[in-house]
């Protein structure tokens, strides 16, 4: 199952399986989205569904085996993969601070790594 919900100002997608996901399988879901989590569709996600000129500040991507649990969302999550729009918390649009969904990062078992560096077996 998969689900999209989109809470300003982040896009959420969510897939559940009762299957274990493998890395692998993560990978190949990661490199069919990524060509779509681009600042191009992202602003036109978030002037259908917020208003224009607004941006989709993080887009979160999570693996879960099993049901998501509403009281506890961690549980059952295997994965958690997000890339934001700003290198900083702060809406600030000096380039500086502008990554536009290029860095990618995942949780495993709560520590955060770049997701090129994880996929590579740097961890």
């Amino acid at each position: 199952m998969i689900q999209i919900k989109f809470l300003r100002p982040s896009l959420y997608i969510n897939f559940v399986t009762s299957e274990n996901f493998k890395i692998n399988d993560v990978k190949k879901v990661i490199d069919k989205l990524k060509p779509f989590i681009n600042t191009n569709h992202m602003d036109e996600i978030a002037s259908k569904y917020w208003e224009k000129d607004s941006k989709v500040s993080t887009v979160y991507i999570s693996f879960y085996n099993g049901k998501i649990d509403k009281n506890d969302t961690r549980k059952n999550l295997v994965y958690s993969i997000y890339t934001k729009y700003y290198k900083t918390h702060v809406v600030d649009d000096n380039p500086l601070n502008i990554d536009a969904y290029s860095t990618w990062f995942i949780e495993v078992d709560g520590n955060e790594y770049q997701l090129e560096d994880y996929l590579d077996g740097d961890y």
